[in-house]
């Protein structure tokens, strides 16, 4: 069992016990109310433990969805996931639940697709509403994964600078998610199943906003 201590909390991987904790504090309000997930009934609680319970036995591992306890009383109050998302690339996801309504500043460190490098988005508090209200998430996408979609947009007739080329290769990571490994985050889980129906569908729209000339 992997397990990490700090001086405050213990993270460990979950065991099938947990389930009761898991929907003691995922049916408290504060833990949903910015989610796209609704309280479990004790019986989703329990599969869903039983779920990150057998992903973690999977070999080569590559999800670690993990329990975050209070070492006082030994209670399961939250969970953190650290996803592999791509081996070649080395890159990854990490997660956790804050429920902010404002973006917290980060540090600008580069990125060829500089026209959404913003450190701190003036409209943070309305970006994160209009993704709430729809059911929608964030991820990230890596350099690699921009200049490759670049290329391919290329190849079917679409020039597109850096910035643009993102909203596909978010598209192309959702889609490789779908079809890779398990997704054990609710929300995550819930926009990749609504992502997948559409493109099946054939309807998704992906929008293309700089030309490429803008980054020549």
């Amino acid at each position: 069992m992997l397990v990490l201590k700090s001086p405050r909390l213990l993270l460990r991987d979950f065991t099938l016990e947990d389930w009761q904790d898991v929907h003691a504090y995922a049916s408290q309000p504060e833990a949903y109310r910015f989610q796209a997930w609704e309280p479990d009934t004790p019986e989703e609680s329990r599969a869903y433990v039983e779920g990150v319970v057998t992903l973690a036995q999977a070999r080569p591992r590559t999800a670690y969805q993990l329990a975050i306890v209070f070492p006082p009383t030994g209670t399961v109050i939250g969970a953190g996931g650290l996803a592999i998302r791509n081996q070649r690339f080395r890159s990854g996801e990490l997660s956790y639940q804050r429920g902010e309504e404002v973006a917290t500043p980060v540090v600008n460190t580069g990125t060829e697709a500089e026209g959404i490098a913003i450190a701190a988005p003036a409209r943070s508090r309305h970006i994160l509403a209009a993704i709430r209200d729809t059911h929608g998430t964030i991820i990230t996408v890596s350099e690699t994964a921009i200049a490759e979609a670049r290329s391919t947009l290329a190849a079917k007739g679409l020039y597109v600078e850096p910035t643009a080329a993102v909203t596909y290769a978010g598209f192309v990571t959702v889609l490789k998610q779908g079809e890779g490994t398990r997704q054990t985050e609710p929300a995550s889980a819930l926009f990749t199943q609504n992502v997948l129906s559409a493109a099946s569908r054939g309807s998704v729209v992906i929008a293309l906003c700089g030309v490429g000339l803008k980054a020549a």
